[in-house]
């Protein structure tokens, strides 16, 4: 069980039994906080995850403190989503380090690593894609460090390295026939690609606008397609 109180400058605690050490003694941890309501909601955390202890790994932590972020209204769903795929991949490569020891060592040699790693199109992360990897960290460890739970953040030097440039080109028409017969060719293979290709061909839509397309969407009759929504597939997720 975590307990709220209130101290005499008028900031909230939130106070709950971490474990025990080698000699069965209880560690206390705790957090400060600006409002009630906050405190409130990380005890609730707390106390359904047994998170927020000071020991825990960058990915177990980050993943608590989005679902407080959640639990007060301050993040979407949808950032929320994009929070945990960052988390994820950070997680990943880090390890269980406890976060408080991590260093800006680790995250720069991290960090190095997911810039070298393919994305789920088999290319690399787009310098766009690096710049949120280090702003949705960011923003987590300057929440911990604005709450007083760290005493410094390990990302404040970190820096994007340089994405390597990838050369690209749309297909020729030549090609895109090409590929066209071979899907039609190929039907056991490729299924209704060839249907698709030309859908896409012919209207420009976005593969994660034509995957998002659904019957309701089309109006035959007038040969008509709206689009409403759109489908991604964040690093090691199903698609969204």
């Amino acid at each position: 069980m975590a307990s709220v109180y209130q101290k005499q400058n008028g900031t909230w605690i939130c106070q709950w039994i971490a474990g025990r050490d080698l000699a069965g003694k209880k560690i206390r941890d705790s957090r400060v906080f600006q409002t009630e309501d906050e405190a409130i909601a990380h005890k609730v955390i707390v106390e359904q995850t047994g998170g927020g202890t000071g020991k825990e790994s960058l990915g177990s932590r980050w993943n608590t403190w989005i679902e407080e972020q959640l639990a007060l209204g301050n993040i979407s769903e949808k950032t929320a989503c994009g929070y945990r795929q960052k988390c994820r991949a950070w997680s990943n490569v880090v390890g269980p380090k406890p976060l408080k020891r991590v260093t800006p060592a680790d995250l720069s040699k991290a960090f190095a690593t997911i810039a070298r790693t393919p994305t789920v199109r088999g290319s690399a992360p787009s310098e766009q894609t690096l710049k949120h990897y280090v702003t949705t960290l960011r923003t987590f460890l300057n929440d911990l460090l604005r709450s007083g739970e760290l005493q410094r953040s390990p990302a404040l030097s970190l820096r994007s390295p340089t994405p390597q440039k990838q050369t690209r080109r749309a297909p020729t028409k030549d090609e895109l026939v090409k590929i066209v017969e071979v899907a039609e060719d190929n039907e056991r293979v490729y299924g209704l690609m060839a249907t698709i290709l030309r859908f896409a061909v012919n209207t420009g839509l976005r593969r994660g606008e034509i995957l998002a397309l659904r019957w309701s969407d089309i109006d035959f009759d007038a040969a008509m397609v709206s689009v409403n929504r759109t489908v991604t597939q964040p690093t090691g997720a199903g698609p969204v």
